[in-house]
């Protein structure tokens, strides 16, 4: 049987590295790219020497377009599925506050990441008959009222939605599954560092610790990528750990 190749971008966050974990217990070859390797990755690769390769690759540096290329590259012919992950944005400011430049800084870190990776992918994407998508962006992007002071995060996860409906109209035709998850806030290095009562607008009054990526999120990544995902395509999954 021919190994299939998983490309995770952003294994070096909080739900990155379980998934890699997971991803490599059910057999697939891993290219875990992220902007610097966590430790945790190390010690993973130990185990599994042949099957994960890492890749640091900042999608805002000036060398990107080239690195992303030989990213590409290195997934080789067998590449299966993208499942692209939150990082950590930048600084987040309230609408007062924000200027243009910020919202422009913000609406590019979505972008980038994505627009890079699947305009390198789109011969491998036309030629592979049940290639999968999973980006797990934000139940924000859709929300009617999000949480005070984060503007510049909000829009940019709406607009990362609106490419990703695009990239589904575009490749759907050939085979192509694109599918978000729509996570609500929870507990990360993103949240973590805000004063409590602004943690608990972002969390909301039922749903005070967040939801669990273990728990929550990974376990609907790897249905997505199962056979049992064959046929699901152009999904918003709304995972909130309250109706989910």
């Amino acid at each position: 049987m021919i190994q299939k190749t998983i490309l995770v971008i952003g294994a070096g966050s909080s739900i990155g590295v379980p998934l890699v974990i997971n991803l490599l217990d059910l057999g697939f070859r891993v290219i875990a790219q992220s902007r610097s390797t966590p430790s945790k990755l190390f010690d993973i690769k130990i185990k599994n020497p042949e099957n994960l390769i890492f890749f640091n690759l900042d999608f805002s540096n000036e060398n990107a377009e080239k690195e992303t290329i030989a990213l590409i590259e290195l997934c080789g012919n067998e590449l299966f599925s993208v499942v692209h992950l939150p990082s950590v944005p930048p600084e987040i400011h309230p609408l007062s506050m924000t200027s243009i430049e910020d919202f422009e800084l913000h609406i590019n870190f979505q972008l980038r990441s994505l627009h890079l990776v699947f305009q390198n992918l789109n011969k491998v994407m036309k030629r592979s008959p049940d290639f999968r998508v999973v980006a797990v962006n934000s139940e924000l992007s859709k929300k009617d009222l999000p949480p005070k002071g984060l503007a510049p995060y909000v829009i940019a996860k709406s607009v990362a939605d609106r490419y990703l409906n695009c990239l589904d109209s575009e490749y759907r035709s050939y085979g192509v599954k694109v599918n978000q998850i729509l996570p609500g806030m929870f507990r990360s290095p993103f949240i973590n560092g805000y004063p409590e009562y602004v943690i608990d607008d972002m969390l909301g009054e039922d749903n005070k610790d967040g939801i669990t990526p273990e728990e929550d999120l990974i376990p609907l990544i790897l249905y997505l990528l199962s056979h049992f995902g064959r046929n699901i395509y152009g999904q918003k999954i709304e995972v909130n750990g309250i109706n989910s």
